[in-house]
């Protein structure tokens, strides 16, 4: 199915040597000209994340350890949290590990079997909503579900009651699409570039990382000001440059792998792009959203002097600060890390996660809507 997508000079084949080689339309050139920080903790965070990930089963050999390192996911908190100390780092690194293993499990058989993953989400997602499955240490969980409990527990037990709505809503949304694109991935993709855009704005994840980043940095932003805009719009646009950025990086190994979900291949098969023309309408995408978002910080830091909030004002600078961090450093990692440098499986892809094979569940409640339209789009 994956080669009829391309013909020609731009084929399947070719379009993953291409990556392996550093030739033709890799690697893509986003300008992002916000500061490049890191945070000092990095290699603290780099043991520590490993280390976590091994005692909660995630990865169980040196040589899955040894994989999952060579990612640097320690790197790419440390540029997406370069204030966050402690435990608030420690929060921010485990959840960077979680993020991408169970990327790569919903990448593997799981994300080709909607019945299995739709069980799989059901479970999250009542532990969100603290529903009727929510249930703490369920030993035949898979490590990858009982991390995630932990996680969001611990995440969320330092947010005030909105925010923690907020991120539950958030975490939900991440959850659903992840659901969504393995229900069209085995119909082969889908035929809408509007609805494909808006499912990876959130299932990349962007947005419960922004959520869990202020408790990890040690502040909190008013609920009406995140819901609100502007930054309601800022948070959208951060989340999209980052989506943008990840299809650019991530197209040849899609296109290798025969991934039908990507934004990035939809659009070749529905536009008839090369990998070059996708990626060059990528980079002009994002360059236009980077400057909607700089108009947008102008208006975001007026708006707390305006309203009489300059107790507020600080903390609206810290969470502007941290939408820059987050699209500099997704942009850096990807420059850096191996995970997208070639046209092999992820590293430390689990068919199914350790001692999650035989997993089963009784009866999940019926659905909830937890996708919430687009606002501002």
């Amino acid at each position: 199915m994956a080669s009829s997508l391309i013909v020609g000079p731009t084929g399947l084949g070719t379009a993953a040597a291409r990556v392996r080689k550093g030739r033709g339309f890799w690697p893509p050139r986003f300008a992002i000209p916000f500061p490049r920080r890191v945070n000092p903790e990095v290699e603290r965070l780099r043991a520590d994340g490993l280390a976590w990930a091994r005692a909660r089963g995630l990865v169980d050999t040196d040589e899955a350890v040894a994989r999952l390192d060579a990612a640097r996911f320690d790197r790419l908190t440390a540029y997406a949290y370069p204030e966050a100390r402690g435990a608030g780092a420690d929060l921010a690194a485990h959840w960077m590990y979680w993020f991408f293993l169970f990327d790569d499990w919903f990448d593997g058989p799981l994300g080709r079997d909607p019945a299995a993953a739709r069980t799989v989400v059901e479970r999250l997602t009542a532990h969100v909503h603290g529903g009727p499955a929510a249930v703490d240490g369920v030993p035949t969980d898979p490590p990858l579900v009982r991390a995630f409990v932990e996680l969001f527990d611990r995440s969320a037990a330092g947010m005030a009651p909105a925010s923690r709505h907020r991120f539950a809503l958030d975490t939900a949304q991440y959850l659903f699409t992840n659901y969504m694109e393995a229900f069209h991935r085995v119909r082969g993709g889908l035929d809408d570039l509007g609805t494909v855009t808006h499912v990876r704005r959130y299932s990349i994840g962007v947005l419960p990382s922004l959520d869990f980043g202020e408790p990890a940095n040690g502040f909190s932003l008013a609920a009406e000001l995140v819901g609100g805009e502007p930054l309601h719009r800022l948070r959208t646009i951060t989340a999209d440059v980052i989506a943008a950025v990840n299809e650019a990086f991530s197209l040849g190994k899609d296109l290798a792998l025969g991934e039908t979900t990507s934004a990035a291949v939809t659009m070749m098969r529905l536009r008839r792009w090369t990998p070059e023309e996708t990626i060059g309408f990528l980079e002009r995408t994002v360059a236009e959203l980077l400057d909607e978002h700089r108009r947008l910080e102008v208006e975001a830091r007026e708006q707390a002097q305006r309203f009489g909030l300059p107790e507020e004002a600080g903390n609206v600078a810290r969470y502007l600060q941290m939408l820059r961090d987050w699209m500099v450093a997704n942009l850096r990692w990807s420059e850096e890390t191996p995970r997208y440098h070639d046209a092999s499986p992820h590293p430390g892809a689990p068919a199914s996660p350790p001692g999650g094979a035989d997993w089963t569940l009784p009866p999940a409640p019926r659905w909830r809507r937890v996708v919430a339209p687009a606002r501002g789009t």
